[in-house]
């Protein structure tokens, strides 16, 4: 039976917490949100988006470099928050601490990815939006992660491998009743 440290859980639970606050934000059409004289219009990384008396319209459009670059930021993250997580369940299986090292750095790779995609976006538009602000909580809730998995790797578990042995050693804590 695999038994999951504490941090490791929570850490878990926050960067899928993150993932889902992240994709809604990366996939949704509100990145910006503004009002015309004929309707509103909303727009996200993907698709342009606007109400009039006839109806809504939604199509994708070309965006210009900034955007782009935006866009493939933001991809990257989504990317980076599934290795993530199959980083972290592979060192549970195997307890290697480089790859516990591997989703710390990550984690924090993941959350650069998130805010440099926010801000080449919010350099070129104005009026942000809920899903803008979505992959923003979603960088938040990495990067709590990425807290909790530094204090789980402080708290002392080493691996040291070598030949055909590996060693384990943990800090453990003793304690001593006095009865009277």
């Amino acid at each position: 039976m695999l038994v999951v440290p504490f941090y490791i859980k929570l850490a878990l639970g926050f960067l899928l917490a993150g993932f889902v606050f992240h994709l809604i934000g990366f996939a949704t059409p509100y990145w910006t949100a503004y009002d015309t004289f004929s309707g509103s219009v909303n727009n996200g990384l993907w698709t342009l988006c606007w109400d009039t008396r006839v109806g809504r319209t939604c199509n994708s459009y070309s965006a210009n470099t900034a955007i782009s670059a935006a866009r493939a930021f933001e991809v990257l993250a989504f990317l980076m928050f599934i290795a993530i997580v199959v980083l972290l369940f592979v060192y549970l299986s195997t307890l290697r601490t480089n790859l516990q090292l591997a989703s710390v750095i990550c984690t924090f790779i993941l959350v650069a990815f998130i805010v440099l995609g926010a801000i080449i976006y919010a350099s070129e538009r104005s009026n942000l939006s809920w899903s803008f602000a979505l992959c923003i909580i979603g960088a938040i809730l990495a990067f709590i992660a990425g807290i909790l998995l530094i204090i789980y790797r402080m708290r002392g578990v080493t691996m040291v491998t070598g030949g055909a042995a590996t060693t384990r050693t943990t800090r453990t804590v003793t304690t001593t009743v006095v009865v009277r």
